[in-house]
């Protein structure tokens, strides 16, 4: 299969040039009948044949010059007026726009054709370690690796088999590694046929093996940097936790969709808390889903995800006085937990003038943790008597108010020396510990680390993984 651009501004050359390759079943044909698109159509579909009318708007030249930009092997057929300016280098071709016919053009892409496979008999040994070590051939060419995960269901021999068979009525796939759950493949771009494409093949996998199922994939892949390129994935392996359902490719997922900011999450949170205080458990359900499908979930992005774990785990130690556990393959499992855990069970209060109160305090604390709002602070604003709130509020949840307000600002230091380049002492400051020493004295206390040594622990990935599972522990 061969993909062809034919480049020209002159509507009755395109449809001419169209009507004599269309009915060759070795060609995927791109118009592009605005120069200014030439590049993009290219790059994007990793062109093997460009036709290009030298008549078009934008210099035929410079976009000759950017295609040069592109290190894969391509011919240009270059199609003229009168006589050519300048010598071809061996992979551009002129064509007289008066002479051709589709016999020419057969016999330019029959030549094309033999000349690439000479080229393709050239083997090169990839070895690629992930699980177990995969020896395998590739040769020059480009290629496609797709990435399958199932979330409830295994590869068993009839689901692999069946998989393998499907994919057969567009390509030819070669298997890299097979799990009980995960599959690695990859495809060779002059194996597939002329009806292959992604979304289309994703369609018949969801059908065939449900919708929580997720294909990360990544296309066009320079054969030598084939290897290079099943590292990336293997890297961002983990991001299967956010697509389930979901097609998606290895460049989306390097480009997050939703910017993380922190200020908006917490005012979604906000509305969330305030529903779990009021027993709303419809409307505290439906903003939860919302915040885990809508915000998590496109954002491709961990921190976030990570911001929204730390404010449910700190609501559900209070309220219940058990850590959540979080260990989730997807988005919708984890979801899935968090609606059935003990956050949407009514919490029993001694009274509702006590619910209130509680309720008011607890909300004080989310919205006041990063200024110096104290336990007077907090008891003025309510207008009852300190040690009558810190002694209803600790026979509530168990701890004192200035023990829940230190807890949450210290998650919320912890979170931030890991997600973000700020200053040690303006995250203290950021999150209500005005004095550096004390920020310091205290963070120490809690994690065994001073800030600037919690924070350089992130450079390694072992340790940040530890440092993640232990950033709610209290």
């Amino acid at each position: 299969m061969y993909h062809v651009a034919i480049i020209s501004e002159n509507r009755i050359l395109l449809k001419q040039v169209y009507e004599m390759l269309e009915d060759t079943t070795l060609l995927r044909i791109h118009i592009v009948p605005f120069s200014m698109d030439a590049y993009e159509v290219f790059y994007q579909n990793h062109t093997d044949i460009v036709i290009l009318d030298t008549s078009v708007f934008l210099p035929y030249d410079n976009i000759l010059e950017q295609l040069k930009q592109c290190h894969w092997n391509y011919h240009v057929l270059l199609l003229h007026e009168g006589t050519p300016d300048f010598a071809p280098p061996n992979n551009i071709f002129w064509l007289s726009k008066d002479k051709l016919s589709p016999e020419l053009f057969q016999e330019i892409f029959t030549a094309i054709q033999k000349a690439t496979t000479s080229v393709r008999k050239e083997n090169s040994l990839v070895t690629l370690d992930w699980y177990d070590e995969h020896t395998f051939s590739i040769h020059p060419d480009a290629y496609h690796l797709l990435f399958i995960k199932l979330f409830h269901s295994q590869f068993t021999p009839a689901v692999y088999n069946t998989l393998l068979a499907l994919l057969s009525d567009f390509c030819t796939s070669n298997v890299i590694f097979c799990t009980d759950n995960e599959l690695l493949l990859y495809i060779s771009r002059s194996d597939v046929k002329k009806s292959f494409n992604f979304p289309l093949i994703s369609q018949l996998v969801f059908q065939k093996l449900g919708l929580k199922t997720c294909l990360l994939y990544e296309k066009n892949i320079n054969w030598r940097r084939f290897y290079e390129t099943c590292m990336e994935l293997k890297a961002h392996q983990s991001f299967s936790y956010f697509l389930s359902g979901e097609l998606c490719t290895l460049s989306d997922l390097q480009q997050n969709r939703i910017p993380t900011v922190y200020k908006a999450l917490k005012k979604q949170y906000l509305l969330l808390l305030e529903a779990i205080l009021k027993n709303d458990l419809p409307g505290s359900r439906h903003l939860l889903q919302d915040l885990y499908l809508h915000v998590i979930k496109p954002s491709y992005d961990f921190p976030t995800r990570e911001y929204i774990r730390l404010q449910l785990y700190y609501l559900h130690y209070l309220l219940t006085k058990e850590p959540l556990t979080f260990a989730f393959s997807s988005v919708e499992d984890e979801l899935e937990y968090l609606l059935n855990s003990r956050l949407f069970r009514r919490y029993p209060y001694p009274s509702a003038r006590i619910q209130e109160l509680l309720d008011t305090a607890v909300l004080t604390i989310y919205n006041r943790y990063e200024t110096t709002i104290s336990l007077e602070g907090i008891a003025e604003e309510l207008c009852l008597n300190k040690i009558y709130l810190n002694r209803i509020f600790k026979e509530c949840y168990g701890v004192t108010v200035l023990e829940a307000l230190q807890l949450l600002r210290l998650l919320h230091a912890k979170f931030f020396l890991l997600n973000s380049d700020q200053k040690v002492s303006d995250i203290g400051k950021n999150n209500g510990f005005w004095d550096a020493g004390y920020f310091g004295r205290v963070f120490r206390k809690s994690t065994g680390y001073t800030p600037l040594e919690f924070r350089m622990k992130r450079e390694d990935k072992k340790e940040m993984a530890n440092l993640y599972a232990g950033i709610m522990a209290i």
